[in-house]
C-alpha cells in the first residue's frame, strides 16, 4: 500500500491494482485446479464403487414366487359330503369327521361302487318299483325314515353343521388328511353294534365312537357290506 501511495499518476494506481488483482486470481485459480486434479484422481475409485453396487442392486434376481396351486372343487359333491359327514359324524372329533370323509371318499374310487361321492352317499337298495328299501342304505340316515334337512334353529346343530362343511372342503382341498390307519378304509359302524360283516373284514382303527374296517387282502371291494 505505501508503494501505492506513492505513485501519484492516476493511470499508474490503476495498472498496479490491476496486476496485483490479476496475481491474486491467479494464485486461486491455481489453488483450485490443484484441488480438482487431486478430487479426480480419487472420483473414478468412487464412481466405480457406486456403479458397482447399483449395478448389483439391480442385476440381483428376485425370487419368483410361484403362483398358488388352484384347485377346483365340484359344489355338488361337495353339498354331498358335507351332508354325508354332519348326519354321520356331527358328534365325533375332528379326526372322527375326517376318518368318515376319508371312507366316503376311499368308495368313490374303489371297484364295486359307485365313482362319485353323491352316488357314494346316496346307494341304496331299491325295490322293484325302484322304491328305496327302508333300513337299506348304505349311510343309514338318508333311508331310516327321517327327515334329512338339519335344524339350524338350534345353535349346536348350526355350529355342527358349518363344522361339517369346513371338514368337507378341507378334505376336498388337502387341508385334511386322515389318519394313515384309516387311509385304506371302505367300512364303519358305530361301536355299540355288533353287524355280521364285520367278521368278514379287517378292523384297522377305532377313532371316536366308531371302528373302521378295510378289505381283506384275498377279498376286493364287490363284497360289499349292508350299511357303512
Amino acid at each position: 500500500m505505501k508503494e501505492l501511495m506513492s505513485l501519484t499518476k492516476p493511470r499508474e494506481v490503476c495498472m498496479k491494482i490491476e496486476k496485483i488483482l490479476l496475481v491474486g486470481i491467479a494464485a486461486v485459480t491455481a489453488a483450485t485446479l490443484a484441488a480438482c486434479a487431486v478430487f479426480a484422481e480419487i472420483a473414478p475409485v468412487t464412481d466405480q464403487v457406486m456403479l458397482t453396487t447399483t449395478q448389483y442392486k439391480v442385476q440381483k434376481p428376485k425370487q419368483s414366487v410361484p403362483p398358488a396351486e388352484m384347485i377346483t372343487v365340484n359344489t355338488t359333491e361337495l353339498d354331498c359330503l358335507h351332508k354325508n359327514i354332519y348326519w354321520e359324524a356331527r358328534n365325533q372329533s375332528l379326526e372322527g369327521m375326517i376318518a368318515v370323509a376319508t371312507v366316503t371318499l376311499n368308495r368313490a374310487s374303489a371297484d364295486g361302487y359307485p365313482s362319485s361321492i353323491c352316488e357314494v352317499v346316496y346307494q341304496a337298495e331299491r325295490d322293484d318299483a325302484g322304491n328305496i328299501v327302508l333300513n337299506r342304505c348304505q349311510f343309514s340316515w338318508y333311508c331310516d325314515g327321517l327327515g334329512d334337512e338339519p335344524n339350524l334353529a338350534d345353535e349346536g346343530e348350526r355350529k355342527a353343521w358349518r363344522k361339517s362343511r369346513d371338514v368337507a372342503e378341507g378334505v376336498l382341498l388337502g387341508k385334511y388328511k386322515s389318519d394313515t390307519m384309516v387311509k385304506d378304509a371302505l367300512y364303519y359302524h358305530a361301536d355299540y353294534v355288533q353287524p355280521a360283516w364285520a367278521a368278514t373284514k379287517v378292523m384297522v382303527a377305532k377313532i371316536s365312537s366308531h371302528i373302521f374296517y378295510k378289505e381283506k387282502a384275498d377279498k376286493g371291494a364287490g363284497a360289499k357290506a349292508s350299511g357303512v
